[in-house]
């Protein structure tokens, strides 16, 4: 065979064979990704359950203003409270030993020009 050709043919199998190593080194990489996904799903599945037993287990039920049972106002189709009223000065969430959540004003993105215009604002804030 001309070593040329020869040449030519050895530098397209190399091109091919890292091309194909590069696309297993990238599946390799998704599916550890995935698998990685699956364990927080399994790991947030079962802190639900979890936080569900616990709200469960500190539920309270008060009865209703009229001066039924609970169980009577449900058994009619009223709400009635679940949760028990919490000392003054505490939060809900204070009271049940949760994470209080951030305000959600933090997490929603305001329109294009009032968002320019808050950036802007920051901007000046720190330059003063």
């Amino acid at each position: 065979m001309n070593p040329t050709v020869k040449a030519v043919l050895l530098n397209e199998r190399a091109a091919v064979l890292s091309a194909i190593a590069a696309r297993q080194g990238t599946v390799s990489d998704l599916l550890v990704q995935i698998n990685g996904v699956e364990n927080d799903i399994w790991r947030l599945r079962h802190r639900l359950i979890d936080l569900e037993a616990y709200l469960i287990g500190h539920r309270v039920d008060l009865p209703s203003a009229d001066g039924g049972s609970a169980g009577t106002a449900e058994a009619a189709g009223t709400l009635t409270r679940c949760d028990p009223v919490p000392p003054a000065g505490m939060r809900p969430a204070e009271v049940i030993g949760l994470p209080a959540c951030k305000p959600l004003g933090e997490f929603v993105r305001t329109k294009g020009g009032a968002r320019k215009a808050q950036a802007a604002a920051g901007r000046l804030a720190e330059t003063a």
